[in-house]
């Protein structure tokens, strides 16, 4: 392989990883139109994945039947990383956007990458340098600081707001620390797969289909379900694969 075609691999992971963050990062402000439409964040986050996961299950299905192979004994880790991965990340996130606003929360989630370094030092025993802990002091008072934890009034009023976006960050971490073990052993496809099944059956469980699909929503909220499943959630998803 030529050096020009080394130069391009690493602009094009690049590329598709800040697309991905562009499309994710829209999550927010569409949760926010949903819930102009009276949507609540459980209901956003449940049509989400539920359609999510129906959409590659079909597509795995098809075209790439062995990614629905996982030993027993895995099981409960992927249950525990769905849990955490879809249902608690994205309910929280939602709910985080729905008491503060959409920029607060997401910089909120942002203190996921610190919450990896923790815990892959206490689970992983990867190490944890002078820089490192640095980077973790100016990473939680700069989330602190842009997300308006300053202005204790606001802190107070929205506190349940500022701690979901941060339960939504830890629930990430431990998600991403989780993943890293199961990939190991089993492709993207795989978890992506049993996150989104194992995710949207929780999710299900507190929002029974037949009760969302008796509210009657108007026929907006369905087609930007339909976006959110495909573009924000597996497009999003493969593009950082990608990267």
């Amino acid at each position: 392989m030529d050096s020009a075609n080394l130069n391009y691999m690493p602009v094009k992971g690049y590329f598709s990883i800040v697309i991905a963050a562009i499309l994710m990062g829209s999550g927010g402000i569409v949760g926010t139109v949903l819930f102009n439409l009276g949507l609540e964040p459980l209901d956003v986050v449940t049509l989400r994945f539920s359609t999510a996961a129906l959409v590659l299950a079909i597509i795995l299905a098809c075209v790439k039947k062995e990614s629905f192979r996982i030993e027993k004994k895995d099981i409960l880790l992927l249950m525990l990383a769905a849990f955490l991965g879809i249902t608690s990340l994205f309910s929280l996130f939602f709910y985080a956007v729905q008491q503060t606003n959409v920029a607060s929360a997401s910089i909120l989630v942002y203190t996921a990458p610190a919450f990896i370094v923790i815990i892959s030092y206490y689970k992983l025993k990867e190490p944890l340098s002078l820089v490192k802990v640095i980077s973790l002091f100016l990473t939680f008072l700069g989330c602190f600081l842009i997300s308006g934890g300053y202005n204790f009034k606001i802190l107070q009023f929205n506190l349940l707001g500022y701690a979901a976006g941060v339960g939504a960050g830890l629930s990430y971490a431990i998600y991403v620390v989780i993943t890293k073990l199961l990939l190991t052993k089993y492709s993207q496809w795989t978890l992506l797969l049993y996150s989104l099944l194992f995710g949207s059956s929780f999710l299900l469980v507190l929002k029974p289909p037949w009760r969302l699909l008796n509210r009657g929503f108007p026929t907006e909220v369905w087609v930007i379900t339909v976006y959110m499943a495909l573009v924000i959630t597996l497009l999003a998803f493969s593009l950082i694969w990608q990267g």
